[in-house]
């Protein structure tokens, strides 16, 4: 009797660099700043920041000048946790199809196949395409007269080729025209 494996989905999220960088710069700021102090206090010299550390060692963990600030400081960390662990938005499409493996197809290899097969239509003059969630949109302009005809064989062009694409979720497309004056 065989046992069914079980996979992870190819279905990637984007790395968390936001908060990654915060913490990064906090981190090194604190570096920095205790470095230099080191280095004033082993030449001899007294700064601001050596006094305030002492002051602030002598100040009871009672008195508000310590309890405000280490309650800002853990409410930062907190939430600096929990956008690192929520999971950010799918950021690809995956393909249906009858193999063993998984395909898929991120959101910027959508919108560049999408400009592609845009740019080929008679009458485009320059396409730029946009995706935000279940929504693909693409706005092309035209120095056609008739841009309504233009519009009609893009939109034909596109369904069909998001029909051939056989995504899982395929995402609607919207389709902006403008006509340019010479």
């Amino acid at each position: 009797m065989s046992t069914r494996t079980t996979r992870a989905s190819i279905r990637k999220r984007p790395s968390r660099s936001i908060p990654a960088v915060i913490v990064a710069l906090v981190l090194l700021a604190v570096a920095v700043t205790a470095v230099w102090s080191g280095i004033t206090v082993l030449t001899g010299g007294n700064t601001a920041i050596v006094d305030g550390i002492s002051s602030a060692a002598d100040t009871p963990w009672s008195a508000q000048a310590a309890y405000v600030p280490s309650i800002a400081v853990a409410l930062i960390g907190i939430a600096l946790i929990i956008t690192a662990l929520v999971p950010g938005r799918h950021d690809t499409y995956l393909l249906n199809h009858d193999g063993a493996a998984e395909a898929a197809l991120t959101r910027k290899g959508l919108k560049t196949y999408l400009q592609d097969q845009a740019a080929d239509i008679d009458g485009v003059d320059s396409v730029r395409a946009s995706t935000k969630g279940r929504q693909v949109g693409v706005r092309i302009n035209t120095y056609a007269l008739d841009r309504r005809q233009v519009e009609k064989d893009l939109d034909q062009r596109l369904r069909g080729r998001m029909n051939s694409l056989n995504l899982k979720h395929s995402p609607r497309v919207h389709i902006r025209t403008s006509t340019l004056k010479d």
